[in-house]
């Protein structure tokens, strides 16, 4: 009995690997605008909930009405994809999820996971070959090599490529429901689309796929002299052709960090550096640079020279990119203290001298 049920279990375990050797990244896109209050909260919802739960899904948000983030060929996609701002679609595979409703944000959440656990190991299998970066003329080049996983398939398969920057300084509507202010005010952006190499794809094979039969292709980007490099992203993803593109399902998605080395995703290798802190010796406000090289929840603290939490300089969940934080200390007297930063549970740290006239 022991040894069948050891073998049981070798084998299910055996299945579990073969099982997982191809796992989907789901691509998961949605409309927005810089004008759109509730897009803001959708936006927290996907970093907040949606993100952690699947740390390997790649979004796409594609902004329209007269948004200063807006790229030429945004317009077409929404159009044929969403019905409205409120509407997230993951894998374009024709799900329709609970509409969004102001406040009703677990529903929402728990109707796009549900979605998520639909999709299993992907019937595509994608591989970023090569990536270059040319700095002095800014333009990236991936290579990919793609094949069907596991078995042949039939209809015609479409890929595009996507340039996505993130950690965008724009002012947005903001909605009360979920942040404690209305009107307008600066927003870091993530995920926005800058740029598509084709709208509606290009064909790669028709009618069908035999399993073995290898694709490739090579894309290429220049970055406007506005985008940073570090925060930039190539995209690409194969679909399966449809009538609408609600329907036509993506089979697999990859995405290259712009500036990083191959195979990177996240845009560097340290998870969390405080750039620069300035100035020090301070007096009032204080500015922190930081770099954020992995998504993740980070808190930044004050703390007095016995460790005491003295001052909360801000906590979200962060993308990776470059941002700039503000902390005013005029509140604190004079002396040493240290600026802790806790990032998925790391510690990192640096002396600040305060001198307050008080």
């Amino acid at each position: 009995m022991k040894t069948r049920i050891y073998f049981l279990l070798l084998f299910l375990i055996s299945g579990l690997s073969v099982w997982s050797q191809n796992p989907r990244n789901t691509l998961i896109e949605r409309g927005s605008s810089i004008w759109c209050d509730e897009c803001i909260c959708i936006d927290s919802l996907m970093q907040h909930c949606v993100q952690p739960a699947y740390p390997n899904s790649i979004v796409l948000i594609y902004h329209t009405n007269f948004s200063a983030l807006k790229c030429d060929q945004c317009d077409t996609i929404v159009r044929n994809v969403f019905k409205d701002h409120s509407e997230i679609r993951t894998n374009r595979d024709g799900q329709k999820y609970v509409e969004y409703s102001w406040g009703d944000y677990h529903r929402y959440c728990d109707s796009v996971k549900a979605n998520i656990e639909r999709h299993t190991d992907a019937p595509v299998r994608m591989v970023v070959e090569s990536k270059t970066y040319n700095s002095e003329i800014r333009t990236v080049a991936v290579t990919l090599k793609m094949q069907p996983y596991q078995e042949s398939l039939t209809g015609t398969f479409m890929i595009n490529a996507v340039l996505l920057e993130n950690n965008i300084l724009v002012d947005q509507s903001m909605d009360s429901n979920c942040y404690n202010y209305s009107g307008r005010r600066p927003c870091y952006h993530h995920d926005v689309v800058r740029n598509m190499a084709n709208q509606f794809g290009q064909k790669i094979k028709e009618n069908s796929w035999p399993v073995g039969e290898e694709v490739t292709q090579t894309f290429s980007f220049t970055l406007e002299s506005n985008y940073d490099p570090q925060n930039c992203f190539v995209v690409v993803y194969v679909y399966r052709q449809a009538e609408s593109l609600v329907n036509a399902e993506v089979q697999q998605a990859v995405i290259q960090s712009v500036s990083g080395p191959l195979g990177d995703r996240e845009g560097g290798s340290q998870q969390l550096e405080i750039v620069k802190l300035f100035p020090n010796p301070a007096n009032g406000e204080v500015h922190i640079n930081f770099r954020v090289t992995e998504k993740g929840f980070g808190t930044f603290t004050l703390l007095d020279m016995q460790g005491k939490a003295v001052l909360d300089a801000g906590s979200q969940y962060w993308m990776p990119g470059i941002y700039s934080l503000s902390v005013n200390t005029s509140s604190l007297p004079s002396g040493q203290y240290i600026l802790r930063s806790v990032f998925e549970g790391k510690s990192y740290q640096k002396p600040l001298t305060i001198l307050n006239n008080r």
